[in-house]
C-alpha cells in the first residue's frame, strides 16, 4: 500500500473499555497514528437507565460529545438492518471492535480488506463471550489478558493477532480490571496492528478443545445473592466480580424487618483485633452474623469473618461500613 494513504476504518464499541480503545485510535502519537483513519463512529443507542428510567448515552457517545471530535457518530437501532447503507456511505477497509456488546453481522465481517479485528479481555480460547473479566475474577483466575482475534461468525473463535497476560491484582473488581485490560489491549493493537497491515503477521488459530464460554446472564442479579453457606473466599471474589455491576447482595433481617444489603467493598478477616481485649474469634458470634467491632462492621460466615467497608441498605445510600454500626445484630436471611 501506499505509505501516505491511511486505512478508511470504522470503530465499533460502547461502554468504558471501548472508551480507552478509541482514545488510543484517535491519538496522534502511537505507531498507529499514521496508518489508519477513523471515518465512522458505531455505538449503541441510548437506553433508559436507573429507577427513573433516564435516557442515558453510552460511554462511547459521552466521551464523543464531550471531546468533540469531529467523526460521525452512528446509534442504529438495529446493526444488521442499517449494515449495508453503513457499508456503502463509509467503504471501511478495516474494522476495529470493542465492547460494543451486540452481535455483527456476517456482511460487516465480510466486508474490510483488512478484516474485523476484536480487542478481547482474555487469552483466548478461555472465556469466549461478553463478560470475561467477571468470570476469571470469580474463577479465582491469577492472571488474565488481551487477545486481539481476526473475527469470523463464530462467537470469539478467530486467529489470534496476538496476546498479552497481565496479574490479577488481590484487589481488582471487574471495573478495575477491565480498564487495565484496556490499556494493555491498547499497547498490544499498537505492537501488531501496523505488521497486519504490512502483512507481517500469520494469525494462530486457537485451540478449539480448550475453549470456554461466558454469558451476560452470568452477572444475572440472582447470580449475585451472597448466603452464609458459601465460602468466604468466592464471597470476596463475589463481591469484585459482580461490581460495578450487579453489586452483590445479601438479605438481612433486621428489627424483624427484611432488607436488601447491597456489599461494594470488603475484606476478608480471620481475627479482629479489638482494643484492650484482644481478638474476636470465629465462635463469639453466629454464623450469619453482621456485628461491629471497634467502629468496624463485620459479617460471620461459616469459615471466616469479612469486614463490610462499604455497603448500601435497601432505601439509603452507599456508605462505608463505619456509618452502618447500627447493623449490629442483623442477620443473613437465606
Amino acid at each position: 500500500m501506499n505509505d501516505n494513504i491511511k486505512i478508511p476504518t470504522i470503530f465499533i464499541g460502547a461502554g468504558n473499555f471501548a472508551v480507552k480503545i478509541l482514545e488510543n485510535l484517535l491519538s496522534q502519537n502511537t505507531p498507529i497514528a499514521d496508518k489508519i483513519d477513523i471515518v465512522a463512529i458505531i455505538t449503541q443507542p441510548d437506553k433508559e437507565a436507573g429507577r427513573k428510567k433516564i435516557l442515558t448515552p453510552p460511554p462511547i457517545k459521552k466521551f464523543v460529545q464531550s471531546t468533540n471530535v469531529l467523526i460521525p457518530l452512528l446509534q442504529p437501532i438495529n446493526l444488521k438492518t442499517e449494515s449495508e447503507k453503513i457499508l456503502a456511505d463509509y467503504k471501511p477497509e478495516l474494522i476495529i471492535v470493542a465492547d460494543y456488546g451486540q452481535i455483527i453481522p456476517n456482511n460487516i465481517i465480510d466486508f474490510p480488506k483488512y478484516r474485523c479485528l476484536n480487542i478481547h479481555g482474555s487469552i483466548l480460547p478461555k472465556f469466549r463471550g461478553a463478560v470475561p473479566a467477571a468470570m476469571a475474577i470469580l474463577n479465582g483466575d491469577k492472571t488474565t489478558g488481551v487477545s486481539i482475534p481476526v473475527m469470523t461468525y463464530k462467537l470469539d473463535d478467530g486467529d489470534v493477532l496476538g496476546f498479552r497476560e497481565i496479574k490479577i491484582l488481590e484487589d481488582d473488581t471487574t471495573y478495575t480490571l477491565r480498564m487495565r485490560l484496556a490499556d494493555v489491549g491498547n499497547e498490544l493493537l499498537n505492537e501488531v496492528l501496523p505488521k497486519w497491515i504490512e502483512g507481517k503477521i500469520t494469525p494462530i488459530p486457537q485451540d478449539v478443545a480448550n475453549a470456554t464460554y461466558t454469558w451476560e446472564r452470568d452477572l444475572d442479579k440472582e447470580k449475585a445473592v451472597i448466603n452464609s453457606s458459601i465460602p468466604i473466599q468466592r464471597i470476596e471474589r463475589m463481591i469484585r466480580a459482580f461490581s460495578p455491576w450487579p453489586i452483590a447482595w445479601a438479605n438481612i433481617s433486621i428489627n424483624d424487618k427484611v432488607k436488601r444489603m447491597k456489599i461494594y467493598k470488603a475484606q476478608i478477616v480471620y481475627s479482629i483485633d479489638i482494643a484492650n481485649s484482644g481478638a474476636v474469634s470465629l465462635e463469639s458470634h453466629e454464623v450469619g452474623e453482621v456485628f461491629k467491632s471497634d467502629k468496624k462492621l463485620y459479617l460471620k460466615l461459616e469459615d471466616g469473618i469479612l469486614e463490610l467497608q462499604e455497603v448500601q441498605l435497601e432505601g439509603k445510600k452507599i456508605l462505608a461500613g463505619t456509618e452502618y454500626l447500627f447493623l449490629n445484630g442483623a442477620r443473613l436471611v437465606k
